[in-house]
């Protein structure tokens, strides 16, 4: 009868235990759910803040792209203004 005893104490205690570690568990998933909240948060003001900043460099590097073809146009314009110069003047004595 001894041993019955001190076996339905062990299952109480072991029991008990798991019940605390069930309690704990739940905690500490709540606890998760909450830092993944705040991650969430802070993942969605990151792209919101990247993509207002995309706009503006997408529109700076478009008008300097465009900048760069104008300037190579106008290279291009002043090397073919030179040589048809070059070819017209008259021969010096």
């Amino acid at each position: 009868m001894d041993i019955q005893i001190l076996l339905f104490i062990v299952i109480a205690l072991l029991a008990i235990n798991l019940l605390f570690v069930g309690v704990y568990l739940v905690l500490v998933l709540k606890e998760a759910r909450e830092a993944i909240k705040k991650v969430n948060v802070v993942l969605d003001t990151a792209n919101h803040l990247a993509s207002s900043f995309s706009v503006p460099v997408s529109g700076f590097s478009s008008f300097l792209s465009s900048f760069l073809k104008k300037d190579n146009l106008m290279r291009l314009a002043g090397k073919l203004l030179g040589s048809l110069s070059k070819h017209n003047q008259p021969p010096t004595v």
